[in-house]
């Protein structure tokens, strides 16, 4: 289950839209072979001291699968990395959007879910 974390965010900016933004995008590749929207979790975290016009976006605790390649993983940084540039220019806001797309080896790191 990946777990996106968006640093920098802005609570004026609304997180509805943009929540279902990265979540169709997510969903939308085929190879990371996840069902439905409950697979993803979202964190807007807000920085009292960040610069506004600037997010990071950490996808993290994506299990490592053979079909989740680093070209998978480009194209995962680069949908969520759009679907945000998407939200933010229908609202006429210019942010530069970082994503970093950080793998997870359930092999060999802890993990527990009462899924």
């Amino acid at each position: 289950m990946p777990v996106v974390k968006i640093f920098g965010w802005q609570r004026y900016w609304g997180t509805i839209s943009a929540e279902e933004k990265i979540i169709q995008a997510i969903l939308s590749i085929k190879e990371l072979e996840l069902q439905t929207s409950k697979d993803i979790t979202v964190h807007f975290i807000p920085e009292v001291f960040s610069r506004r016009d600037e997010i990071s976006v950490f996808i993290e605790g994506l299990f490592k699968k053979s079909k989740r390649t680093k070209e998978i993983k480009d194209l995962l940084a680069k949908k969520v990395g759009e679907a945000l540039e998407e939200f933010f220019e229908e609202r006429k806001i210019k942010v530069l959007v970082e994503c970093f797309v950080v793998s997870f080896n359930q092999k060999i790191e802890g993990f527990y879910t009462n899924r």
